[in-house]
């Protein structure tokens, strides 16, 4: 599988997508696709955050993730985070996440970033995706906790 920076070409196939993770990652927020329009389109034009889409030889778009990078707020470390990664079910347990994440890695190794990170915040099999993320070199480094708006 091919690993390439998101294209104009690509915002359908994210849309399409977005709206199945929201819902089976975070089901207690409503998905927006206006919103992930714009959220994508702004990303194409400032490069912050970047999206890579992971496409099958065919050139079918099967994932994507959503990487922020930039200076730490209280170093001159460059930070890599990776926000958001997400593969169509029917191609969970091909190498399109293993992909992804090689692909994050060696780009932010190529930014000479000091530090990198993954976030497994969605509630949605933690601990395996987290087992996962670390056969790539990755270690825990803490919790993340949540809090919702009651209503």
């Amino acid at each position: 599988m091919d690993v390439r920076p998101a294209t104009a070409g690509d915002e359908a196939a994210i849309v399409e997508m977005a709206a199945v993770a929201v819902p089976e990652t975070f089901p207690h927020l409503n998905f927006s696709p206006t919103r992930t329009r714009e959220s994508f389109r702004r990303s194409l034009a400032d490069q912050a955050p970047v999206y890579f889409v992971v496409e099958t030889p065919a050139r079918q778009v099967v994932g994507f993730q959503v990487v922020a990078w930039g200076n730490s707020d209280f170093s001159t470390a460059l930070v890599v985070e990776q926000r958001v990664i997400f593969v169509r079910p029917e191609f969970r347990g091909s190498d399109a996440a293993a992909s992804l994440i090689r692909h994050l890695v060696q780009w932010a190794e190529r930014l000479g970033a000091d530090e990198m990170y993954v976030n497994v915040a969605s509630g949605r099999r933690q601990q395996s995706t987290a087992r996962y993320i670390r056969r790539f070199g990755f270690t825990d480094v803490g919790s993340v906790l949540r809090k919702t708006r009651q209503p």
